[in-house]
């Protein structure tokens, strides 16, 4: 499989774009077993935020913008904010070796070209896709509201001739990203992720302590908990 662009910001809604208001009943809901065990069957879109990046950077936006633009040349890999920190790889890795003792299939795997979220696709799953001209998009700057719905269009129709029925898609990005499909999430921590169903709407989070919480309440495929820093101590 592969590699591609994106970006996100969030209120629960469908990708659809129809806004699903402040109703808690629409609003998606933490990571359950039941979660997992439907990815375990495939067929869902798996928004996942970049890990983590120094923050406090200056012109960071143009150090960014500089992946998009042909001609200019491209930040090295370990770049202060830009890339991953140390601590952001190892996470990273982490995640990806916890959702193969989940039995969750991945499938492609796509991510904006940006140094952050690339390092985190490929680091947590080995791959990233050919990039893909339709998410390809600055995600500071998305000009006006028609641009933001025509693109919110062309997302919403490439990620659903995407998913397969036994794998999940997988979209590296960032935090401000799913404007265009009317999508927000303020409290998607980095390394966190939203998952999307067939149709497109948006039926759960994880955090990346919700994620190890849950986990540590399952029985894992290769006992994935047993050396856990803390696990004896939640036996306890």
């Amino acid at each position: 499989m592969a590699l591609a662009l994106v970006a996100f910001s969030p209120v629960p809604v469908s990708l659809a774009g129809e806004s699903a208001g402040d109703d808690a009943e629409h609003r998606p809901l933490p990571l359950e077993e039941a979660h997992i065990e439907a990815l375990r069957e495939g067929g869902y879109l798996l928004f996942l935020r970049h890990g983590e990046r120094e923050l406090g950077i200056p012109a960071m936006e143009l150090i960014d913008l500089a992946e998009h633009v042909p001609g200019v040349d491209k930040p090295p890999d370990d770049m202060p904010g830009h890339c991953l920190t140390e601590a952001g790889k190892e996470s990273a890795k982490i995640l990806g070796q916890l959702f193969a003792k989940l039995d969750i299939p991945i499938g492609a795997v796509y991510s904006s070209p940006i140094c952050r979220a690339v390092q985190t696709a490929r680091l947590a799953f080995d791959r990233v896709d050919e990039r893909v001209e339709v998410l390809s998009f600055v995600h500071h700057n998305y000009g006006d509201e028609a641009d933001i719905e025509r693109h919110g269009k062309r997302l919403r129709q490439f990620f659903r001739e995407q998913l397969r029925a036994d794998s999940n898609v997988v979209m590296s990005a960032h935090g401000n990203m799913l404007r265009p499909l009317a999508v927000e999430y303020d409290d998607l921590e980095e390394l966190g992720f939203l998952i999307f169903d067939s149709d497109l709407k948006l039926v759960a989070r994880a955090n990346p302590g919700e994620l190890a919480a849950l986990i540590y309440s399952l029985e894992v495929p290769g006992d994935a908990t047993r050396d856990m820093p803390g696990k004896a101590d939640t036996a306890q």
